[in-house]
């Protein structure tokens, strides 16, 4: 069906009419002869026309009610498209169920019965493109910029490469990307929630950690509540004996805490602001109690002032009965926010050089990759390294969870700058496109099956 667009004489015809096709390029509208279009039967075009057919028969299988939730979706001013010539228009219930659940089984996802609830998702910013013909040593990916949005977890990405050679050109298309950095982990993909009413993770196991005048740390918090004393870690022989605690006090300072095993206190060291706001934050540094000139502790990019520590020469008492993130084990002085990338190395010492600061923290201002078992920062394992603010990925004993604090988005939700193209799509491009311009287009794809805009982009392929 052709689209025309009436005016005082016709300015616009797009679609087929009457065995002709009307169209239009930089130049002048055209009409060419409609000719039936090849029939490939590909694996993806029958697997695609066998889920229409599905989808049909779902929708049909709807309640009266969900048919109508999906009819007030349609018809919502958010859901309003653009067509050809540039006006707007509204798609069907129909039509957008079978969009939305083609979406998401592209990405692997269950079929919804309800229209979508999340917002569009934006667009992202593209930074750079690399191609690489081998996909060896460095995997084709797209970097995004420091500016692009942060994307809720967990998200599917949808991207195409063009690729052209003289007068020859093709498209393929990445369906299945991946986020993850070579290594493999997600850096600050995913946190947790910790309530400020009932919710921590506890163990009565001192394994792996030692009394010690050193230690190195590192975690991203997002504050919900301030003007109250709230325990982000604490290390305590009850009822009288905390000997190490990470918390932000009633003042709203974080503040690293110590104390020897007598109970004097010969670790204080505090944030020089306050951190009031419910923005993510780092907080990250090392500790070494015989030489304080020594230690040291960042907020996000700014160096914190040393000067009014407490630092006394002496063993941080880390042996105790009782360890916990949240609160105390009795839910004394419970944490409200989120939690990720919680990192804690004892007896050992980080400097405060800029390369061991990027092994926190990119230079980009994102959670770094500590590896697997966060020995990415020191080459050991620490005894405490939870990326998603809850589950052990130390050498320490797992944490168990009291009243199930939930998972929610990191402060990288991406789970890294890179898109990492699917690798079987490189086997699609030979030596021959070495050194041809590539094309790349990117949308992001909401859990609910919503796609957000296309950002795109340009690179030339290297071996």
């Amino acid at each position: 069906m052709a689209i025309i667009r009436f005016g005082a004489l016709i300015v616009g015809a797009r679609g087929t009419l009457g065995g002709a096709t009307l169209s239009a390029n930089a130049s002048s509208t055209y009409a060419k002869a409609w000719a039936r279009p090849s029939n490939r039967q590909s694996q993806t075009q029958t697997a695609h026309r066998a889920a229409l057919g599905t989808l049909a028969t779902l929708y049909r299988d709807l309640t009266p009610s969900q048919q109508s939730a999906w009819a007030t979706y349609a018809s919502d001013p958010a859901q309003q498209l653009v067509n050809q010539l540039g006006e707007t228009y509204y798609a069907s219930a129909f039509n957008w169920f079978t969009s939305i659940n083609l979406a998401l089984r592209s990405a692997g996802a269950a079929d919804r019965s309800d229209p979508p609830s999340l917002p569009t998702p934006p667009a992202p910013v593209l930074s750079s493109l690399i191609y690489d013909v081998s996909d060896s040593p460095t995997p084709s990916r797209v970097v995004l910029s420091a500016l692009s949005p942060s994307l809720a977890y967990p998200h599917a990405l949808a991207a195409y490469v063009a690729y052209s050679l003289g007068i020859n050109s093709g498209l393929h298309h990445a369906a299945h990307i991946s986020t993850s950095v070579p290594a493999g982990s997600q850096p600050g993909s995913a946190a947790t929630d910790y309530n400020g009413a009932n919710g921590r993770i506890e163990s009565d196991s001192a394994s792996g950690f030692v009394d010690t005048k050193t230690l190195a740390f590192n975690l991203w918090a997002r504050r919900l509540t301030s003007g109250v004393f709230q325990q982000i870690f604490l290390a305590a022989s009850p009822p009288s004996n905390p000997g190490f605690q990470l918390n932000f006090t009633a003042g709203n300072k974080f503040r690293v805490h110590g104390r020897n095993a007598a109970g004097t206190v010969i670790l204080s060291a505090e944030e020089n602001g306050t951190t009031t706001d419910t923005n993510w934050h780092q907080f990250y540094g090392a500790v070494d109690l015989a030489n304080p000139g020594n230690s040291w502790m960042y907020k996000d990019a700014t160096s914190q002032s040393t000067a009014a520590w407490t630092q006394t020469n002496d063993l941080i008492d880390l042996t105790t009965a009782e360890y916990s993130y949240g609160a105390s084990q009795a839910q004394a002085n419970p944490y409200h926010g989120e939690l990720s990338e919680s990192w804690l190395a004892t007896n050992q010492f980080l400097a405060n050089t800029q390369a061991n600061r990027e092994k926190l923290r990119t230079a980009g201002g994102l959670p770094a990759n500590l590896g697997s078992d966060g020995s990415a920062v020191t080459g050991l394992a620490p005894r405490d390294y939870l990326p998603n603010g809850q589950s052990q990925q130390g050498s320490g004993p797992a944490y168990a969870l009291i009243n199930a604090p939930a998972i929610v988005p990191g402060p990288n939700p991406g789970g890294s700058p890179y898109i990492h193209l699917n690798p079987a799509l490189a086997a699609r491009f030979g030596a021959a496109q070495l050194n041809q311009r590539l094309f790349v287009s990117l949308r992001v794809q909401n859990p609910h099956g919503r796609r957000g805009p296309q950002s795109t982009l340009s690179a030339t392929s290297q071996p």
